[in-house]
């Protein structure tokens, strides 16, 4: 078997797709905590439609706590 086709062995995925997807959301998560942050320093008092943001960052890394911690690069 090539390593391109090696399984992970907790989720029978090939490795590849879960490298993919684990970059996908990586991004996603680096773009969720600076629209956060900026969401919150441009805060008028009263707007509170960074709470969305926070949920899904929450979300998004409660995600990558469930994939493992996996180191790329």
């Amino acid at each position: 078997m090539s390593a391109a086709m090696k399984h992970c062995s907790l989720t029978g995925q090939p490795i590849w797709l879960k490298r993919s997807r684990v970059e996908a959301l990586r991004s996603r998560l680096e773009t969720l905590q600076a629209c956060l942050e900026g969401q919150i320093q441009s805060l008028p008092f009263g707007h509170e439609g960074w709470l969305d943001t926070e949920r899904e960052l929450n979300a998004a890394e409660a995600a990558m706590a469930q994939m493992g911690d996996w180191r790329l690069g």
